[in-house]
C-alpha cells in the first residue's frame, strides 16, 4: 500500500533527524496527543506537493507552517523531536504508533470518499381526498391508492383514525408496498411495515416509514382501510373516521465531493 511507505518514510526521516539521547516516556508528548499531530503532519507534507497548492501557495515558509501547526495542538518542535527520538529507540512501539497512525488516515480517507446525503424539503404526495367518514353496513372502500414515486428517500405515510367500538372489520389495518411492473402478473413488491388499528374513545395517529434507494421501483401502492373478508355472509358495521391522510416524500441530495 502506498500510504502505508510514506507514512512510514515520514516517522522515519523525523525520528532519525533527532538526536540519540536518553528520553524517558514521561517527557514524551500523550499518545492520545500525538497520534492527531502526526495526522495533521501528514497532510501538511502531502498539501506540499499538490500543484493547486503549490501555485498558490508555493511562497509560503514550511517553517511557519509547521510553527501554527505545532501551536494549534499545543505541542513544541523540540517535544516531537524528543518523543520520535524516544520512539526510534524502541522499534516495537513506534511500530504500534505507526498501525495506530494508518488507521486514523484510513478512516479519514473512507469518509472523504464517501458521498455526504443530507435530505431536501419533504413533499406530501397524497393525491385523492384526506378526510374520510364510514358508518352503516360493510359496504365501502378500503381507500387504495397508488402513487408515482420521485426518486430515492423516505416514504412516509400518516393518518389520524378513530376506530370506533362497534366496528367489526376484522383485522383493520395499513398496508403498502413499492411496486414496479416485471414478468409476473403481481409486478415486483417491496412491503412497508403493516400498521394495525385499535379500537378507542379517540383519534390516534398512525405513521409508517421505508426508505428507497436505487431500486427499480415506479409506485407507491397500499390501502389506508385495508381488513380481511368476513368469514360469514351478511351486514356487519363498520364505523371508522380519517382524516389528516399524508404520504410525505423526503428526497436526499447528493453532495458529491471526491479528493484527488
Amino acid at each position: 500500500m502506498k500510504q502505508r511507505g510514506i507514512i512510514l518514510l515520514m516517522l522515519m526521516v523525523l525520528a532519525f533527524a533527532c538526536r540519540p539521547d536518553r528520553i524517558r516516556k514521561a517527557e514524551t508528548i500523550p499518545e492520545k496527543k500525538l497520534i492527531p499531530l502526526l495526522v495533521d503532519i501528514y497532510l501538511l507534507q502531502g498539501s506540499f506537493y499538490s500543484p493547486v497548492v503549490f501555485r498558490n501557495y508555493g511562497g509560503i515558509d514550511s517553517t511557519a507552517l509547521f510553527g501554527n501547526l505545532f501551536e494549534k495542538h499545543g505541542v513544541t518542535r523540540k517535544e516531537l523531536d524528543r518523543t520520535l527520538d524516544y520512539y526510534s529507540a524502541r522499534p516495537d512501539k513506534l511500530e504500534k504508533i505507526y498501525q495506530k497512525l494508518l488507521v486514523q488516515l484510513t478512516q479519514l480517507e473512507t469518509t472523504l470518499q464517501e458521498p455526504e446525503t443530507e435530505p431536501g424539503e419533504p413533499v406530501n404526495l397524497w393525491n385523492q381526498k384526506k378526510k374520510w367518514s364510514f358508518a352503516g353496513d360493510g359496504t365501502g372502500s378500503t381507500i387504495p391508492f397508488v402513487i408515482p414515486l420521485k426518486g430515492p428517500g423516505t416514504y412516509t405515510i400518516q393518518v389520524r383514525l378513530r376506530l370506533y367500538d362497534d366496528d367489526q372489520l376484522v383485522n383493520p389495518r395499513l398496508t403498502a408496498y413499492f411496486w414496479h411492473k416485471n414478468e409476473t402478473p403481481q409486478g415486483k413488491i417491496s412491503n412497508f411495515p403493516v400498521r394495525k388499528y385499535q379500537k378507542s374513545s379517540r383519534v390516534i395517529i398512525y405513521s409508517v416509514s421505508k426508505h428507497l434507494g436505487d431500486e427499480p421501483y415506479t409506485h407507491l401502492r397500499g390501502n389506508i382501510l385495508d381488513y380481511d373478508p368476513p368469514e360469514e355472509e351478511g351486514n356487519w358495521n363498520r364505523h371508522v373516521d380519517i382524516e389528516d391522510i399524508s404520504v410525505t416524500y423526503t428526497p436526499e441530495r447528493m453532495m458529491k465531493f471526491q479528493p484527488d
